[in-house]
């Protein structure tokens, strides 16, 4: 007899405005979906989102966070968190070992567009970086 096939349902989480109360119930249940990713992925939650962190991030100024969900039977089993920057942002920093690649079209038409670590500015050549 073949497995049953289960309906896979991919929503936009609700962020609650608060951990506390049944509302936060599925973005609490998400974030532990990540911790458990982490913990089967590293071995350890040390890189994990708590759920305040979470909520926190949610709120970045700087780039509108949504997260997606995937559900079986109305239980959360699978997220992917998606960031979309709010401000256009496409320069380098000066000191940013891609400068010349933007500023030379000589450099970028020889392909010596990146440079090692040691010979970024502010490192001293053959100095760990």
């Amino acid at each position: 007899m073949p497995a049953k096939a289960h309906e896979v349902r991919v929503e936009q989480l609700w962020i609650p405005d608060s951990l506390d109360g049944p509302e936060a119930a599925d973005f609490l249940a998400a974030v532990e979906v990540g911790r458990k990713v982490r913990m089967q992925t590293w071995g350890s939650d040390d890189l994990a989102y708590a759920p305040l962190e979470k909520l926190l991030e949610m709120a970045d100024p700087y780039e509108r966070q949504v997260i997606l969900v995937a559900k079986v039977d109305d239980v959360i089993v699978g997220t992917v968190d998606i960031a979309l920057p709010l401000a256009d942002n496409t320069r380098t920093s000066p000191s940013s070992p891609w400068t010349s690649c933007r500023n030379s079209r000589a450099a970028a038409s020889a392909g010596s567009c990146w440079r090692p670590p040691s010979t970024w500015p502010g490192t001293k050549a053959g100095a760990p970086s």
